[in-house]
Formats: C-alpha cells, structure tokens, sequence
C-alpha cells in the first residue's frame, strides 16, 4: 500500500466500527480471523496517513512569522511619537495620508485636513481647560474658612478639624 497519499486521497472514513468477538463465551481469547486482521491493518495505515499529512500540515502553518504587530514603527512614525504625536493623532495622521492617496506623513501634515483636526483639538482642550476655573480645581471653596467675627474657641475648633483630617 502507497504511504504518500495526497490530500484528495485521504478520506476520513465514517464511523465505522469493526466489531471482533476476541473472548468466546468461555472467557477465553480468540486470535481475529484473516479478514479481520488485515481491515484493522488498513485502517491502521489510513489513520497513520492522516496523522503524518495533518502534523505536516500545522508543521507549515507554525513556520509562517507573524508580520502583523502592531508594535512596529516605520521611521518617520517613531520620529512623530518622539516629537509628542500620541497614537491616536498619529492613527488620524495615517488616515488623512491614505485617505488623500499622499505619500508621506510631512504633506498629511500640511494637508487642510489635518490643520483642522489639531486646531479644533487644540481648541476643545482650551475650553476644557478654561471650565477647571483659575486654580485648576472645581472652584468651590472650603466650608473650613476663618473669619473675623469667630471668638478664639470657634477658630480653635476650626484648626483643629482642619488639620486632624
């Protein structure tokens, strides 16, 4: 029988069982016959063709190297992100350069599109900026606060709250 089966010629057969009465009803074993012997010699073989050709197969398939990372920058990516472009402007910057069919990052960023975006950006982060108030904090002041008409007890209590927090 030919080992070297392609992939055609290997066929998964059904289930298909091959029923041998090896104990007669005494208990005692009984060699298969002739016939029986060589169909589980042939499924054998079958089996062992398979295994061989699908080992084979996963064999290719894990010498294959993974190209897809999305850790890999090209030159002038890895100049922008050191420049402070963070990844989410620089996935902006991609698509206003396909988008445009332009062929590098220098005219995306001289392109109208992306003067938009970084304008209106840099706009948005103005007015979020500008609603934290002058301190950078929620504005509202602290229920903690001394005032002149407070007795010398009222103010100690004061402090004391304040700072034992």
């Amino acid at each position: 029988m030919d080992d070297t089966k392609t992939e055609e010629e290997i066929i998964i057969p059904e289930e298909e069982t091959l029923e041998l009465d090896l104990e007669d009803t005494k208990g005692e074993y009984v060699p298969p016959t002739k016939e029986e012997y060589e169909a589980l010699q042939k499924k054998l073989k079958t089996v062992q063709a398979q295994k061989e050709h699908f080992r084979s197969k996963a064999g290719k398939q894990e010498t294959k190297p993974d190209t897809s990372s999305d850790n890999v920058f090209t030159r002038e990516e890895a100049v922008l992100i050191a420049q402070g472009m963070d990844l989410d402007d620089l996935d902006k910057l991609k698509g206003i350069q396909k988008g445009l069919g332009l062929k590098s990052f220098k005219e995306a960023l001289d392109s109208d599109l992306w003067t938009a975006y970084s304008e209106k950006k840099k706009a948005d982060a103005k007015r979020e900026k500008a609603s934290l108030g002058a301190s950078g904090g929620s504005g509202k002041s602290s229920e903690l606060t001394a005032k002149s008409d407070m007795s010398e007890e009222e103010h100690r209590k004061l402090w004391e709250a304040h700072y034992k927090k």
